[in-house]
């Protein structure tokens, strides 16, 4: 088998025995194979020799630069850091990324104790300067990727999605529509943070010829 990559790190493969095309299908045929390689709708990459499958190309977001972000591989980073037990990320046509985030208790409290809060105390995690202690942490876990992976607006929660309340499947995947809808005013609110500079940028007066 021969495995190489498009121009959007698709997973590209060819082998003896794989389709020759859909029957009386040429439109639906070229969408799949191109030269006798077959798309598989995966994004991935090579790592110490072994293919790694890092995500799924219909959920690539594009940020209205043109750029071209895999949310897995970000929400993976942003996960290893302990304050963050899930995320999601959200862009497409907007300049930056923007977060959903369930985090831990345990680090919740860590930080606020080290921002010199009090940990039970209410509405902690829409207290700014947790938001900005938190948006640092990401940006600490991302800072080996491009800029243009970065995340600009967050929104933390306290609850973890889980398979009964259908927000992730059973092998633990991101239901991302289901959670776009569940969190509709959260993700409505950070998408305007994220375009806010774009809007102050696109409404300062012009200045002298």
């Amino acid at each position: 088998m021969e495995i190489r990559f498009g121009e959007d790190g698709e997973i590209l493969v060819r082998l003896p025995g794989v389709l020759r095309g859909y029957w009386r299908q040429p439109v639906l045929t070229a969408e799949v194979l191109h030269d006798a390689w077959l798309r598989t709708g995966d994004l991935g990459e090579l790592r110490d020799g072994c293919l790694v499958v890092t995500g799924r190309i219909e959920e690539l977001i594009v940020l209205s630069n043109g750029e071209k972000v895999s949310p897995e591989i970000v929400e993976g980073a942003i996960t290893r850091d302990p304050l963050f037990r899930q995320a999601m990320v959200v862009g497409d046509g907007q300049p930056r990324l923007s977060a959903l985030a369930v985090v831990d208790p345990v680090e919740l409290a860590h930080l606020a104790r080290g921002l010199g809060l009090d940990p039970s105390a209410t509405g902690l995690l829409k207290r700014p300067e947790v938001r900005r202690a938190a948006l640092v942490r990401i940006a600490r876990a991302l800072g080996d990727h491009p800029r243009a992976v970065r995340v600009q607006a967050l929104r933390l929660l306290p609850e973890p999605w889980t398979i009964e309340d259908g927000l992730v499947t059973p092998t633990r995947k991101l239901r991302r529509a289901v959670l776009r809808e569940r969190f509709a005013a959260a993700l409505a609110a950070v998408r305007d943070e994220t375009a806010a500079p774009e809007r102050s940028l696109s409404a300062s007066p012009a200045g002298p010829p």
